[in-house]
């Protein structure tokens, strides 16, 4: 595992041109990126929670529009637009808005990188089109659905099961309008972690019900079923996977043990990060 640190996301000539493919051949209507940062993010301020990956976010989500005229960026400054945001239930920062049209949309708390990307990408073309690429059983159980519906997900960039969550929660936002979906990064939020007490990642809130671990398509929708239907029934899907939560502070403090045992095998005394060989 690396520093959390490393934040800084470089995309080559190939990699973005991959994108923009994807974007051409599965966008239909347009998508609009709205990110809530803070214009300086290297201000603490006592009331708020720190906000350390704002301008990375909103470079990210620049990048991305860059690459198909059907998307956008709009950017708040959430210390100006503050009654605003409380308006719209933002609390903090970085909080990007992926909005489709007719009232679809889905929100990402944090900084989306790492294993997280990937499924922004895919979840921006489904927003695109209206459309999950859920069998027709289950597109068939959500339109069913006549009322809105509060999901959050908790997870983490390093997870690959948070980045499956995240892509099945963020096609459920593009089928129907009636889901309220929020995916919220952890790493990025520890107090957030210990407030909800996480401890293994991903978990899922679903109409205010908690459930830990990655779901399948067949489980999912057998929830919303019951769900829908009023029946308090818990579904516990067959394989429910999940990884310890790790915050920045962990990442850390595991990454300088890492190095400090590779250090320890080597031949050569340890050095500092900036190359200098320290003392026995």
């Amino acid at each position: 595992m690396t520093s959390s640190n490393q934040t800084q996301f470089q995309f080559d000539h190939a990699q973005q041109e991959t994108i923009g493919e994807i974007f051409d051949e599965r966008m239909e209507l347009p998508v609009s990126i709205e990110v809530w940062a803070r214009k300086d993010d290297t201000i603490v301020r006592t009331d708020k929670p720190a906000c350390p990956h704002c301008q990375d976010t909103l470079r990210l989500a620049r990048m991305l529009a860059s690459l198909h005229p059907g998307l956008t960026v709009t950017w708040y400054d959430i210390d100006k637009f503050e009654k605003r945001a409380t308006e719209a239930g933002i609390e903090r920062a970085p909080l990007t808005i992926l909005r489709g049209r007719n009232g679809r949309e889905m929100r990402i708390l944090g900084f989306w990188t790492g294993a997280l990307f990937p499924a922004i990408v895919d979840i921006i073309t489904y927003l695109s089109r209206e459309e999950s690429p859920y069998s027709e059983a289950s597109r068939a159980i959500i339109d069913s659905l006549d009322r809105d519906i509060d999901l959050q997900v908790y997870g983490a960039i390093y997870d690959q099961l948070s980045a499956q969550m995240l892509r099945m929660t963020g096609a459920l936002a593009a089928q129907s309008r009636h889901f309220r979906v929020q995916f919220t990064e952890l790493v990025g939020a520890q107090d957030i972690a210990l407030q909800k007490e996480i401890a293994d990642i991903p978990v899922m809130v679903l109409d205010n019900t908690r459930y830990l671990g990655v779901w399948d398509e067949q489980s999912l929708m057998q929830q919303l079923e019951h769900l829908i239907a009023g029946r308090p029934v818990i579904v516990t899907p067959p394989q429910t996977g999940t990884v310890p939560y790790y915050s920045e502070a962990d990442i850390e403090h595991m990454a300088t043990q890492q190095a400090a045992e590779a250090a320890a095998t080597s031949n050569e005394p340890p050095r500092t990060a900036s190359g200098l060989y320290l003392p026995s």
